[in-house]
């Protein structure tokens, strides 16, 4: 009875805010993240903010995670709240995951102000 209590409060957090893939990606839990991509959930779909589950790694600096999304396709030149991933990976000062980034081509001339 517990468990059902906790699972039905985590599920409306995650409703509220985040989608799976996006709390799987914070969390750094890559093979439940394989296997929502394996039922063919859309790598870049966005959370209500429009982030997307790669923003949400590297917020977190959950470098396995980021590595992993990107090898599976994930776009980094998704804007989610107006940001790129390179500006997320700038901001927090994630020096591996920008380097990571530029290996993946990812260039952002613009700016966010």
């Amino acid at each position: 009875m517990i468990f059902m209590v906790v699972s039905e409060a985590y599920t409306s957090i995650i409703q509220a805010k985040w989608k799976p893939l996006q709390t799987l990606a914070l969390s750094g839990q890559i093979r439940f993240m394989d296997k929502l991509l394996a039922d063919g959930l859309n790598i870049d779909s966005g959370d209500k903010d429009g982030l997307t589950a790669l923003q949400l790694a590297i917020v977190g600096k959950e470098e396995a995670a980021i590595s992993h999304l990107l090898r599976k396709g994930a776009n980094p030149h998704v804007k989610g709240d107006g940001a790129s991933s390179l500006h997320y990976a700038v901001q927090i000062g994630a020096l591996q995951t920008v380097k990571l980034l530029i290996k993946y081509n990812v260039e952002d001339n613009s700016q966010v102000i």
